[in-house]
C-alpha cells in the first residue's frame, strides 16, 4: 500500500519514523529539501528520541493539555524534531500558551507545525500569527479546516507576520472563511 511504501522509504533512508495517523506523501518540504517523511541517513541523531524529526499525531483524539505537553516535550528536548503534526486533535489556550513561550526560544528547530481541523478559534489564530511574526524557525504552518474568519484584528497580524517573518515559506489557510472586502 502507499502508507507501507511511504514508511518503508522513509525508514530505509533515515531508519527512524513515527506514525500515528494516515501519512500524506505531499507534505511541506522542510528547510533541508526534505520532506517530512524523508531524511538522510547521516542525519544526527538524538539519544533521547533516536534521531526522530517528524511526529505525526493526526486524529489521536488528544486534549489541549496533551498537545500542549507533546508540544513541551518535543521542543525542549537536546536535538528538538523538526516537523509536528496535530490535524484533527484539540488545541486550546494551554497549547498556545506553550508554543508562545517555546517558540521564542533560541534552541527551537521546529520547521513544520500542522493544527488544521483541530478547532482553533479566530483569537488563538491572531495569537499563532503574532508568535510566528518575529520566529526564525517555522517555514510552514497547516491551519486549514479551522473554519476561521478574517477580522480586522486577524487582517492586521496577517500583515505583521508577513512583512516580519522572512522563514515562512507555506501558510495553509484552507477552507476557512475568509471573505475579501471590496
Amino acid at each position: 500500500s502507499t502508507i507501507s511504501s511511504v514508511a518503508s522509504n522513509a525508514s530505509e533512508k533515515s531508519g527512524h519514523y513515527a506514525y500515528g495517523g494516515p501519512v500524506n506523501s505531499e507534505k511541506q518540504n522542510l528547510q533541508d529539501g526534505y520532506t517530512a517523511t524523508e531524511f538522510p541517513s547521516n542525519s544526527p541523531t538524538d539519544t533521547n528520541l533516536y534521531g526522530l524529526r517528524y511526529l505525526d499525531l493526526s486524529h489521536c483524539r488528544l486534549s489541549d493539555s496533551s498537545c500542549s505537553e507533546i508540544l513541551r516535550a518535543a521542543i525542549t528536548i537536546s536535538s528538538p524534531i523538526q516537523g509536528l503534526e496535530f490535524e484533527g486533535n484539540t488545541i486550546g489556550q494551554k497549547f498556545i500558551d506553550n508554543f508562545q513561550g517555546l517558540m521564542s526560544r533560541h534552541y527551537c528547530r521546529l520547521q513544520y507545525l500542522g493544527i488544521s481541523n483541530s478547532g482553533i478559534n479566530d483569537k488563538i489564530f491572531h495569537t499563532v500569527l503574532q508568535i510566528i511574526t518575529t520566529n526564525t524557525s517555522l517555514c510552514a504552518v497547516n491551519a486549514s479546516h479551522n473554519g476561521l474568519n478574517h477580522t480586522s484584528h486577524t487582517k492586521e497580524a496577517f500583515k505583521f507576520c508577513l512583512r516580519g517573518n522572512k522563514t515562512l515559506r507555506c501558510l495553509d489557510l484552507s477552507f476557512n472563511r475568509f471573505t475579501v472586502e471590496s
